[in-house]
């Protein structure tokens, strides 16, 4: 497709003068709108070169349609997810060598002297741990706890954290947790409530939290469950058990449902519950028992709630290589509505893992499905799944689904192409296998001949 540059200028200036002719912009789209079509048909050629021409044609229509429809002015140095496309491609860093000096010669951020007027040194000092050496470590955390201590009837909060502690608890030893929990008796004489950019929440019972489950952590079993009263927000306690059932699992106990228990009658406390599980029952060092998956699992399908299905389901992911890849395709698609971008995500997660299995092909087919089915052109963000699942697909298929997530995604009203594309991980692997290394040039040159067009 050739393009006549100062005619095509000629009209992009005019409708970034008048954004609402919208008659000047379907004349500029119209070329590159057909064009897509055509790429679409020759990325299935068997020939590499042409593979990888249309791709970049693909990109460079994606690009025209977005940006056309936004009204906006591209230049790459201008747009971070553009240049970070492009670098991307080429092999580039967005760092320069530099900048890269600039590190190397930093001083460690443990070494750094906090500010002794700053409001949040309590906070300072406990990211100030985190890489840290022993013996620095523990001296940091020594004056983050007694920094806390001073302003523990006076409340306060930087507004980005879970509450006091919660960021270091994790770094201290049993008698720095029994120092810290001693600090939040104090803090029960102020109110320790807060809104802020994690929503409202309770921070000494977050406090408390996280400072019981470190204990659970180093092995003090006992000691922290008998704290679990402590807890007085309903949230806070549900996750901590769910922490310290974990760690009793991870020391060689079997799994002891508390789900009969009052408190999971409201469905977000199983919620809570999970979160805690899941952050100590990690795959492969720390696998959930069958018992504890069974047991979920079942508490998830007898769940009314939709909304709370659904969080449960997604919060399990990271577990569907330890269950029954049958289990795991009912529990998304009895829980997750068909219709919810969640439903594909996980499906195309479950494919992973399910791959050889018996039921491995029906998954596929069925993320595949439900994608295409949708209508907000948001097919871009599975281009991993894609990706991963490329062995047990036809080759002709992979490409043809490629195209249609560029072209679906480019002709939606709402669909953000650059932002997408920035969270695809595999997205240069992906290209060098459609249409190998010639791809990658080839997506870089429609960049830069999409910022010639609409600059």
């Amino acid at each position: 497709m050739v393009v006549e540059l100062a005619a095509f200028r000629e009209r992009w200036d005019a409708l970034l003068d008048d954004p609402q002719r919208d008659d000047i912009a379907a004349q500029l789209v119209a070329p590159f709108d057909r064009d897509l079509d055509e790429a679409r048909e020759a990325i299935l050629s068997d020939v590499p070169a042409v593979r990888a021409a249309a791709i970049g044609r693909l990109f460079r229509g994606a690009l025209v349609l977005e940006l056309v429809r936004r009204r906006k002015r591209f230049v790459v140095e201008d747009w971070p997810y553009a240049r970070e496309l492009r670098a991307r491609v080429l092999g580039a860093s967005e760092d320069s060598d530099d900048d890269d000096d600039d590190d190397e010669r930093e001083e460690p951020p443990w070494r750094a002297l906090p500010d002794p007027t700053d409001p949040f040194i309590a906070w300072t000092l406990g990211e100030l741990a985190e890489g840290a050496p022993e013996p620095e470590r523990a001296s940091l955390v020594r004056r983050a706890i007694d920094a806390f201590d001073a302003i523990a009837l006076s409340p306060i909060s930087p507004g980005n954290d879970l509450g006091p502690f919660t960021q270091m608890a994790h770094l201290m030893n049993a008698d720095e947790v029994r120092r810290a929990l001693t600090v939040t008796e104090r803090m029960a004489g102020a109110d320790w409530s807060f809104t802020g950019d994690y929503g409202s929440h309770e921070d000494l019972s977050r406090a408390r939290q996280y400072l019981v489950a470190r204990l659970a952590g180093l092995g003090l079993l006992d000691e922290a469950e008998s704290l679990l009263p402590t807890i007085t927000d309903g949230a806070s306690r549900a996750e901590a058990l769910g922490r310290m059932r974990g760690h009793r699992i991870v020391q060689g106990s079997s799994w002891q449902s508390p789900l009969c228990e009052p408190l999971f009658q409201d469905g977000k406390r199983f919620l809570d519950l999970l979160r805690g599980l899941t952050r100590v029952l990690e795959l492969p060092a720390h696998p959930p028992p069958e018992a504890l998956l069974a047991d979920c699992i079942a508490h998830v399908h007898a769940e009314p709630d939709e909304e709370t299905r659904t969080s449960a389901v997604i919060l399990m992911e990271d577990w569907f290589p330890a269950g029954s890849p049958e289990r795991w395709f009912s529990a998304i698609c009895a829980s997750i509505p068909a219709t919810d971008w969640l439903h594909v995500d996980a499906l195309f997660r479950l494919s992973v893992v399910a791959q050889t299995s018996p039921v491995g092909p029906r998954v596929v087919q069925t993320a595949i499905a439900r994608m295409l089915a949708r209508v907000e052109g948001d097919h871009v963000r599975w281009l991993d799944g894609i990706y991963a699942v490329r062995d047990v697909l036809p080759f002709r298929e992979v490409l043809a689904l490629f195209a249609t997530a560029l072209i679906t995604t480019a002709r939606a009203s709402r669909a953000l192409l650059l932002q997408e594309l920035h969270v695809i991980h595999d997205l240069e692997a992906l290209l060098s296998w459609l249409g190998g290394e010639p791809s990658l040039g080839a997506t870089a040159e429609a960049i830069d001949e999409v910022e010639r067009l609409l600059r």
